[in-house]
């Protein structure tokens, strides 16, 4: 007979409970648009450290939490059933600064001297006009009206991730084309009627990619119009992106650690799939002159401009934050 303590100690190690994980952080500037709930944080930190107890706070924070915001956003069961919309875009108002302050810091060279208040202000309008753009009756004129930043959105952040991949800091090898990211969040975005792969980073050329993104749609006039004016806006950006990072005047990643800089090519090309997502949505919407298609497409934008908006808040933010840390 099994002793009763050698069957209970065996019954303790194979239901031992998840751990449970909460996240501290110091106060930063936040919106009414995109509200922080700490509770839905922590719980979410509990459920990634689950998977990644090796991982970092900061993958946690700058990688994982926007793919999973995003995709959230893309199953309509998820919002209202567990979470809401204003909660989604709390959560990646709090990755966006974060990342900012983090890039910040890495840099190591001093934010510009942009007031908090500004900044935050413009991001109060951008995602609130978003919001009260799916919430009308023509979220379509809100669509069209973003329509080029979308499209060069992608182009500009396709631009950065394949410079920072090809001017790595001294001493690295550059990372080759099919190299494994190795993220913790995976198959977002799973639309059928898009044209896309959302599982690797986009890093094909920005003429052919954008070739790849209405060929769904009709080809009649107007959708060869649209088509040739996303290759047109997109080829324009990629070359802003690229000049980021090769400026004489501008950033260069040549001081990073290693981690770090895989931290930053991990995070970029996370973004870029959702930056992707975005204007291929927006696009979408355009294409078809379809005011449904449009209201999803007007959340998911507002939730770009809570992470964009955020990041830009955190990376001109002056004051000394520690980056947040996980509490096991």
């Amino acid at each position: 007979m099994i002793p009763v303590a050698s069957v209970l100690l065996f019954f303790c190690i194979c239901i031992s409970p998840i751990l449970s994980v909460t996240v501290s952080f110091s106060s930063y500037p936040t919106i009414a648009a995109a509200p922080l709930n700490e509770d839905i944080l922590d719980d979410l930190a509990t459920t990634y450290h689950s998977s990644n107890p090796t991982r970092t706070v900061e993958d946690f924070v700058f990688v994982w939490l926007p793919q999973w915001a995003f995709d959230t956003l893309s199953h309509p069961g998820q919002i209202n059933h567990h979470f809401t919309v204003e909660e989604v875009l709390g959560i990646l108002y709090f990755s966006g600064y974060w990342g900012g302050v983090w890039l910040r810091d890495k840099l190591k060279f001093p934010p510009p001297a942009v007031p908090t208040t500004g900044t935050t202000a413009s991001a109060q309008f951008d995602v609130s006009t978003a919001m009260t753009a799916a919430a009308g009756g023509n979220p379509l004129a809100y669509t069209s009206g973003q329509f080029t930043t979308a499209v060069g959105s992608f182009g500009y952040n396709a631009g950065y991730l394949r410079t920072i991949i090809n001017y790595p800091p001294s001493g690295v090898t550059p990372i080759p084309n099919d190299y494994n990211w190795g993220f913790t969040y995976e198959g977002v975005h799973d639309d059928e009627a898009l044209t896309a792969e959302y599982d690797t980073p986009q890093l094909v050329s920005p003429l052919a990619k954008s070739k790849d993104w209405i060929d769904d749609l009709n080809e009649d006039q107007d959708y060869q119009t649209l088509k040739n004016t996303c290759i047109f806006i997109q080829s324009s950006a990629y070359s802003n992106g690229v000049s980021v990072w090769t400026n004489p005047t501008g950033l260069n990643v040549i001081d990073f650690a290693v981690d770090d800089y895989i931290l930053l090519l991990k995070a970029s090309s996370a973004f870029l799939e959702l930056a992707q997502y975005n204007a291929l949505l927006i696009t979408k919407s355009v294409g078809y002159q379809s005011q449904p298609i449009a209201k999803n497409a007007a959340i998911n934008n507002a939730a770009m401009e809570a992470f964009n908006s955020a990041y830009l808040v955190g990376l001109l933010d002056g004051s000394n934050l520690s980056f947040p840390t996980f509490n096991i």
